[in-house]
């Protein structure tokens, strides 16, 4: 199994030095880009990141207005297509684009039909839902079908993870910690992280990554984690 751990973000009071810093000092081998959920970079910030990030792999969080406002309908596609044009400079080191879909989207056959679409256009497209709709067998399927990445919340949503546990699609699991009784603050007990470790060392996937969104607590927790994953033969 190739395991691959980072945060949401990296500008936070534990990091002294930004990206730089992270990259090489941090542990981690992988990066959620999150501020590209309010704002397009430029290409220039993209570029220098590239230099930056050294063996990071990255997820970048896809712009609000298209996954909140048009809500993957045909009017978001001339933005996603600007939106990924402005990150070619990075995209050899890009495994995913990450859809943070709104509490209010339900899993149907309009919302089938709007993932299909953006599954044609890329093979990177990673969804996380925030409805319990999406969290069942014939979601499953349908993501197998269409190459499309499940993301797993640890969140207060379940107070944890999800009943299913940790979803793995086409070899691949990606887990989000944002917080069990809160979201974003929340410090995770190491009983709580080894579940966690657990749950994914028995669906055995080929690569699992996990990122860490839980602010003040991201790093430690993420470094823990490491460590558990360690005692279990699993290195990244």
């Amino acid at each position: 199994m190739l395991l691959y751990v980072g945060t949401s973000g990296w500008k936070y009071d534990w990091n002294p030095n930004g990206l730089e810093w992270y990259s090489r000092e941090s542990g981690f081998n992988a990066i959620e880009l999150n501020m590209s959920f309010y704002s397009f970079p430029q290409k220039s910030a993209v570029e220098r990141w590239s230099e930056e990030s050294g063996r990071l792999r990255w997820s970048i969080k896809v712009h609000r207005s298209i996954t909140h406002l048009r809500r993957l309908n045909e009017k978001a596609i001339p933005t996603w297509e600007k939106f990924v044009s402005v990150f070619e400079p990075l995209e050899d080191k890009i495994d995913f684009y990450l859809f943070q879909l709104p509490p209010t989207f339900q899993f149907n056959n309009e919302a089938k039909q709007r993932l299909s679409r953006f599954s044609s256009m890329s093979h990177k497209v990673a969804i996380e839902p925030r409805h319990e709709s999406w969290f069942n067998k014939e979601v499953y399927e349908f993501f197998e079908e269409k190459g499309i990445h499940f993301v797993t919340p640890d969140s207060p949503i379940f107070e944890g993870l999800p009943p299913d546990g940790v979803v793995k699609i086409n070899g691949i699991v990606y887990v989000r910690m944002h917080g069990r009784l809160t979201w974003y603050n929340y410090g995770y007990l190491d009983e709580e992280l080894e579940e966690v470790a657990e749950k994914i060392i028995q669906v055995a996937p080929e690569k699992a990554y996990i990122f860490f969104n839980n602010n003040h607590d991201m790093l430690g927790d993420g470094r823990k984690l490491i460590e558990i994953f360690a005692s279990k033969g699993v290195k990244i």
